[in-house]
């Protein structure tokens, strides 16, 4: 015969059962709290370790940090993080004296911290900050980065901003033509939205920051001053250098006509060794530029810099950097000098209108990285030198009327998708050398015949690097 409970006796077991559970929440909550957030020391020495293995370029000792050595993720980490330290340059971790975490806030997966190196290079006066957030987990009892580090600015859009005892720079004028920053005011990527009458901004003495994208919607903008003395920076005729000349930081989007050039034309001096991150960024003023000594174009030079046509390139050029002319929609032809060693990733990306890139048999270049020359929708032949020993992922994916090509005699990988939507590229012979061929290497080229080297497939071609290949093959 089962007891019968009496309603008062059921709601007074039923509310010690409801108290006993807020007691474990609140336990669990405090165990999670002092386990997410406890580790102070820990968490410096893991942010000390990413920099020393960025300083020495380290993958396996990057990867250490997010996964337990040897494992399938710490593998896969490796594989797919390369080229990590091409893709992320930064001068703060490079050139680091000290780091510091701070807790911004956690819970019951993750931690998440502001991160702030301390660094200096050598022209700078003194040591400036850089900061951004970095993500934790615990895995085992052990502390590890869960998430990439991305972005290597802080929430204000500058290197050590924002300075101590100074204040944000407000403008309410719509229509002011010229600002004279000062040193105790910051500038973020807000300040000047919608100044679309500003021609001029001059900066002070002691000012350690000038990020091209701050001016990306000032449309007008003709001049960037910078007082003499300061002692980062120096410009002429409205354009920004670094003090010795050797990089240029900025040339100003709206300026039409350079001192001493033809209306939409310029030339770099002859000094210039370096063409700065963002340097021509979203410019709307230049149609031809023409470098004479550069050695290297840094990540995002011309970046949607819609309206050049022709971009005149130096013998002694090395390094074409990540994103250099990404969306440059007017471009019409690239030249490339033997010289070139590097084509990074996604350099060439959507430039919709280039039709002709030269690239000779005697060329230096050796790497072409993934997606360079995505979207090139009207390149129709381009010839790879012999250095080359990877086609990597999404290279030449949707270049629409690309239908002649010459592939490196040592060519030992084609990537995923590298050749995907070429569909008029009519045949490719793959020599007994490449190894690996990625999935959908060939996707939906309608026009493609294949003459393979090799008598059956290789270990190393991937499930699916045939998929979508519409005409027949041989081994």
């Amino acid at each position: 015969m089962s007891r019968i409970v009496e309603p008062r006796k059921l709601s007074h077991k039923l509310s010690i059962v409801i108290v006993m559970f807020f007691y474990l929440v609140a336990y669990f909550n405090l165990v999670v709290s002092f386990t997410m957030n406890s580790g102070h020391e820990d968490k410096n020495k893991l942010a000390e370790a990413y920099v020393k293995a960025y300083q020495e370029r380290d993958i396996q000792k990057l990867a250490a940090l997010y996964y337990r050595k040897n494992s399938k993720e710490y593998k896969n980490f490796i594989q797919e993080n390369y080229n990590i330290f091409e893709e992320r340059k930064n001068d703060a971790m490079d050139h680091s004296q000290r780091v510091e975490t701070h807790i911004l806030w956690y819970n019951k997966k993750e931690i998440c911290d502001r991160l702030v190196i301390w660094y200096k290079k050598p022209a700078m006066p003194e040591a400036i900050s850089v900061s951004f957030p970095v993500y934790f987990t615990r895995r085992f009892g052990k502390l590890y980065f869960s998430r990439l580090i991305d972005g290597w600015t802080d929430p204000y859009g500058g290197i050590g901003y924002p300075p101590q005892g100074s204040q944000k720079l407000s403008i309410d004028d719509k229509n002011i033509i010229q600002i004279d920053i000062k040193e105790n005011e910051y500038i973020d990527h807000e300040t000047f939205r919608g100044l679309k009458k500003l021609v001029k901004v001059s900066f002070p003495k002691k000012y350690y920051r000038i990020d091209p994208e701050w001016f990306a919607e000032v449309p007008n903008l003709e001049a960037v001053e910078v007082h003499p003395e300061n002692e980062l920076f120096t410009s002429k005729d409205g354009i920004v250098y670094t003090k010795d000349m050797k990089e240029i930081v900025y040339y100003p989007k709206g300026k039409i006509q350079a001192e001493g050039h033809p209306m939409g034309e310029f030339t770099l001096p002859d000094s210039v060794k370096i063409i700065g991150e963002k340097a021509f960024f979203q410019n709307t003023g230049l149609k031809k530029i023409t470098l004479k000594s550069v050695q290297t174009i840094e990540n995002r030079a011309f970046y949607r810099a819609e309206r050049i046509r022709e971009v005149i390139f130096n013998k002694g050029i090395k390094t074409i950097r990540s994103e250099a002319f990404v969306g440059c929609v007017s471009l019409e032809k690239a030249n490339f000098p033997d010289s070139l060693k590097t084509i990074e990733d996604r350099a060439f990306m959507e430039c919709t209108k280039i039709s002709q890139i030269y690239i000779s048999s005697i060329s230096s270049l050796s790497k072409i990285g993934w997606a360079a020359f995505e979207r090139c929708e009207k390149l129709q032949q381009i010839y790879l030198p012999d250095g080359i020993e990877q086609i990597d992922n999404w290279t030449f994916d949707k270049c629409f009327n690309l239908q002649e090509i010459r592939l490196p005699a040592q060519l030992q990988r084609i990537g995923v998708y590298a050749f995907r939507d070429c569909q008029k590229l009519k045949s490719l012979k793959i020599a007994k050398t490449v190894t690996t061929i990625d999935k959908g290497a060939f996707y939906n080229c309608k026009s493609l015949s294949l003459t393979i080297d090799h008598t059956q497939k290789p270990k190393g071609w991937k499930e699916g690097w045939d998929a979508e290949l519409l005409k027949s093959y041989e081994w």
